[in-house]
């Protein structure tokens, strides 16, 4: 495991991640997160997360900014990169971000359109900057 920025490509592949917003709803203290399955998208500086406004990852990430986001593979014995920062939550017009998102997971254009229409209401962007980076990578 490593304490340091692994570089731009952590995380380039098209694997979900799961971040973990603090929980309040069901921990007043916050000291347990709350997983969720993610798509996420990497610019470079932050992850970059589409969510929905009536979502428990919203409602926790706007009572608490800390997350935590773990991209992993699929299978047993694999690599992974952990990362904890403070989530920015960008609303108003996040139309091309969340499509970049679906882009990666959902290549073909027209698919990427038909998933917009279907989820686009009530959008907002989740920017992490990661302040604390872990990984591993078996075998090295």
């Amino acid at each position: 495991m490593h304490d340091q920025d692994p570089g731009p490509d952590a995380g380039a592949g098209a694997v979900p991640a799961h971040d973990a917003p603090r929980n309040r709803g069901h921990d007043p203290q916050g000291r347990h997160a709350s997983a969720h399955a993610t798509w996420y998208l990497w610019d470079g500086a932050a992850f970059i997360i589409s969510t929905l406004t009536w979502t428990r990852k919203y409602n926790n990430l706007k009572r608490d900014p800390r997350v935590t986001l773990c991209i992993d593979g699929f299978q047993r014995h694999t690599q992974y990169v952990q990362v904890s920062g403070t989530a920015e939550i960008v609303e108003g017009d996040v139309a091309e971000a969340t499509k970049a998102i679906i882009r990666k997971y959902e290549p073909d254009e027209e698919t990427t359109q038909r998933h917009w229409d279907e989820a686009k209401a009530d959008r907002v962007i989740i920017r992490l900057r990661p302040d604390r980076w872990q990984w591993r990578y078996p075998g090295r």
